[in-house]
């Protein structure tokens, strides 16, 4: 089996001089569990056993699970607002400003999950925010890999 894709992309089958066979054969092994209808346990981790994950996003986040993380498009800067401690989206090249987060793995523990979702913001200027994860809803944009969660929040510039 081989494809001619580029190896950096990670996306050879082939035997390489890096690898050798180990790509083949844990494809081989994989293949054979997965068409024996095998499900492997889900892996034990920190969060494993928790209800909930949270970050609390200033300076320094402290994170319970889940974790702030800067990016291309998604770039924060420490600030403070009304007195609260907080992190700003930062204008980048891009389009948009956006905040990501990476939940640890322990935490998810079903193929399909409900949950809920609290931001606290402070709603000083215009705009809004929305909620975007990756999903399993093939109608979705990008067949899932971006799933909106709702409705948008619009920011009243209320204090």
């Amino acid at each position: 089996m081989e494809t001619w894709n580029e190896y950096h992309e990670g996306t050879d089958i082939a035997a390489s001089r890096e690898y050798g066979r180990q790509y083949l054969d844990l494809n081989r092994q994989f293949v054979d569990l997965f068409r024996k209808g095998v499900v492997p346990p889900r892996p034990r981790g920190p969060f494993s056993d928790f209800k909930q994950v949270s970050v609390d996003l200033a300076a320094e986040n402290t994170t319970h699970g889940l974790f702030q993380l800067e990016s291309g498009d998604g770039v924060t800067a420490p600030a403070e607002v009304g007195g609260v401690v907080c992190r700003s989206a930062e204008p980048t090249e891009h389009a948009g400003r956006y905040v990501y987060f990476r939940i640890d793995d322990s935490f998810k523990w079903a193929d399909r999950m409900v949950v809920d979702v609290a931001v606290e913001y402070f709603d000083h200027a215009g705009g809004g925010f929305t909620i975007e994860f990756d999903g399993s809803d093939l109608s979705a944009p990008f067949q899932g890999a971006y799933t909106h969660a709702g409705q948008n929040t619009t920011l009243q510039g209320s204090d």
